[in-house]
């Protein structure tokens, strides 16, 4: 059965905001723009203590600069009186859990143990100091799992016999909270978890950005796919100058773009000039364009997405959902055949 986190947490709650005294309650924070999406939602009814313990942060420098935005962020909100416990750096104890592990996607094994070693410190501190409840700011994050978290919780909770404040901090508006304090109070928002591991795939994640006009970027994919690689010679038409342009990055660098626009029925968008730069094929780029651009013509209310695909590409398209409707047409001596997806 599924549980309802945010309605256990908000039963607690109302019972807590009954006491005559506010319990102790020790935070866990990993960062400061996670830290501004929970503590709205927690501050007035306990006696809050920070516990900053993430031995997972590498390097040494990135640990120092969230522990310090953890403080200032408290400053710009008006709650320096609040505590904050800190247990001193040490990456060994990440870098053992999690040997054996290092190929681990995030959110996986790895992360498992990262959640339980850090959430056991927390409760081990808690316990020393005689606080009445543990939580963590870590369900606030759309990319951890609050089944997880609150599981682990509840598990040390009945071990070390303090209280675990059940939660998923990203329901309500949590998340969304965090990203617009992050932009007004000018938080550092990282964008890797914090271990080396997490770090080199969010530099090999691919981020796609969507204009309404063609940009040097798309220009220079372009340029190298379909005039210098495949031999067109009439890459450009007016079309760009209606059309909106995705372009995706990896690690800041343009890696791939394609076209999209009203077809002239005005129930059907046509997707076009799909380009991957020649080394990177084969990694999932291209079928991560086509569907962004699905979702995009899908919100637009449109009912099919219409392509004219290079014969070689059909099956590309096929294994995303598109069926042949036209006969083979030539495009500078290159086959062609339209392709469409009912949405």
């Amino acid at each position: 059965m599924q549980i309802n986190f945010n309605k256990v947490f908000k039963d607690e709650i109302k019972k807590v905001s009954n006491l005559s005294v506010k319990p102790k309650l020790l935070l866990h924070v990993c960062c400061a723009p996670c830290l501004s999406g929970v503590i709205d939602k927690i501050k007035d009814f306990f006696d809050i203590t920070l516990f900053f313990y993430n031995p997972n942060i590498s390097p040494k420098e990135e640990f120092d600069l969230r522990l310090n935005e953890v403080k200032a962020l408290l400053e710009k909100i008006n709650l320096s009186d609040i505590k904050v416990a800190l247990k001193e750096y040490d990456n060994f104890e990440f870098e053992e859990i999690a040997d054996g592990l290092k190929s681990e996607k995030e959110g996986g094994l790895r992360c498992k143990k990262c959640y339980q070693l850090r959430l056991e410190k927390t409760f081990e501190y808690a316990r020393l100091n005689n606080f009445d409840f543990v939580t963590t700011t870590l369900s606030v994050s759309p990319y951890k799992n609050a089944n997880l978290l609150n599981e682990l919780g509840v598990n040390l909770s009945e071990k070390y016999g303090v209280k675990y404040l059940v939660s998923d901090f990203k329901k309500d508006n949590g998340y969304k909270m965090s990203c617009d304090l992050s932009k007004k109070f000018g938080l550092y928002r990282q964008n890797y978890c914090g271990c080396v591991y997490s770090k080199k795939e969010a530099d090999n994640r691919i981020s796609i950005s969507i204009y309404d006009k063609i940009t040097p970027d798309a220009k220079k994919i372009r340029e190298e796919v379909f005039i210098k690689e495949q031999g067109f010679v009439s890459e450009y038409d007016d079309i760009d100058k209606i059309a909106t342009h995705f372009v995706a990055f990896r690690k800041g660098e343009p890696v791939a773009t394609l076209r999209l626009f009203l077809g002239e029925d005005k129930k059907s968008y046509v997707l076009g000039r799909l380009a991957v730069k020649k080394e990177l094929r084969g990694e999932g780029i291209g079928s991560l364009m086509v569907n962004k651009a699905l979702n995009h013509v899908k919100n637009k209310g449109a009912l099919r997405l219409i392509l004219h695909s290079q014969l070689s590409a059909t099956d590309f398209y096929k294994k995303l959902g598109f069926i042949e409707y036209s006969s083979v047409e030539y495009e500078e001596n290159c086959p062609h055949i339209w392709m469409e997806k009912i949405l």
